[in-house]
């Protein structure tokens, strides 16, 4: 009866293994299937010259809530260009809101790694000595570009900041740099 009940024993785990491995092998990736670490088109209802009604969120003098303005956006003929060309609109604020970001900022580039749905914003190096200094201000800056783009655009879930292509610790010694931030809804005010 010992043999018996070895044998049963024997069989069902060889063919839990065997499901095991069936199962393992059929949801395997290829190799490099999902991993786009270049700029990413992942907007595909997006099509360069297409124009968009987007919502902009600047601050105002009475609070430290970010207040909606739409305008119209052209998706650019490069198509990996779009977030740059939102920030670059993004910076040139409105009429009767606050920019928290110094007057000569620069964007070099944006980056999206679309694995992590990430975009890595690269500012210019000396924007980091024009920047206004204090918890408030920094966290002002932060969730600017932050909520600004996940808003507008749903694959981008974080944002990520370089200066001159270096990653700095912090931006005048409150904000972590090091890591990317989720957006901050709370911060919006609703329309």
């Amino acid at each position: 009866m010992n043999k018996k009940w070895f044998w049963i024993v024997l069989v069902v785990s060889f063919s839990m293994i065997l499901v095991s491995l069936l199962l393992f092998l059929g949801t395997k990736k290829e190799p490099g299937e999902g991993k786009n670490f270049l700029p990413s088109q992942a907007d595909t209802s997006a099509t360069a010259g297409e124009m968009r009604m987007v919502k902009l969120f600047f601050l105002k003098d009475t609070s430290s809530q970010f207040f909606p303005v739409k305008r119209e956006f052209k998706i650019p003929a490069v198509i990996t260009q779009k977030y740059k060309t939102f920030i670059d609109m993004l910076i040139q604020g409105a009429e009767g809101y606050i920019v928290p970001a110094p007057d000569d900022l620069s964007l070099i580039q944006a980056y999206l790694i679309s694995e992590s749905g990430a975009v890595i914003l690269d500012f210019q190096e000396d924007v980091l000595d024009h920047l206004p200094i204090g918890t408030d201000a920094e966290r002002e800056f932060v969730y600017f570009f932050v909520n600004n783009l996940c808003v507008n655009f749903p694959e981008v879930k974080k944002v990520g900041f370089l200066f001159g292509g270096n990653q700095h610790q912090t931006l005048s010694g409150h904000m972590d740099m090091e890591r990317a931030y989720l957006p901050d809804f709370t911060l919006l005010v609703n329309d």
